[in-house]
């Protein structure tokens, strides 16, 4: 194994940890958005989505940590290349790619929870579509009903003033 192997993972483990860092900062915005109360979604749905949030960010640390232990492990990989530890060099450069590969199946899961949350929204935005009335103010209120699909929207009634008595 030559200088330049190890030294091909260090591009991808960069822009890795960039894309990392990007959700990071976009779960942590939604989480302060949710607690100044400016998510703009209902009560119940924010603490429909506290668990995912919560698995979501532990999920990110975890591959930020392990995306930081492949970068250091690839370089200690390199150093022992440098010192001529061709084997030692092997097997660190194994290890950091066995860490990269890690954080890369953490990804995915944090995807896939990620369209959960979506899912959540989603069901939240059908919901008042499905079983909303409206009210005599004409803003929408929600009918109670055990079954979204048996409820049906109920149209807005108008009332007609006459000048004529």
């Amino acid at each position: 194994m030559s200088l330049s192997t190890p030294a091909l993972l260090f591009g991808s483990i960069a822009l890795i940890m960039l894309a990392y860092t990007n959700r990071f900062f976009l779960l942590a915005r939604l989480i302060r958005d949710m607690h100044a109360g400016k998510s703009g979604e209902s009560p119940e749905t924010d603490r429909k989505q506290m668990p995912i949030l919560r698995k979501r960010l532990h999920l990110i640390q975890h591959m930020q940590a392990l995306g930081v232990s492949s970068f250091l492990v690839c370089t200690i990989s390199m150093f022992l290349l440098f010192l001529d530890e061709h084997y030692f060099s092997e097997i660190a450069f194994g290890i950091a790619v066995l860490c990269l590969m890690v954080s890369l199946m953490l990804s995915l899961w944090e995807v896939l929870l990620s369209t959960r949350a979506l899912d959540l929204l989603l069901d939240d935005i059908d919901l008042p579509k499905s079983s909303r009335m409206i009210g005599p103010m004409g803003k929408a209120a929600t009918a109670q009903t055990g079954d979204r699909a048996a409820s049906t929207r109920v149209p807005r009634q108008e009332s007609h003033v006459s000048g004529k008595n």
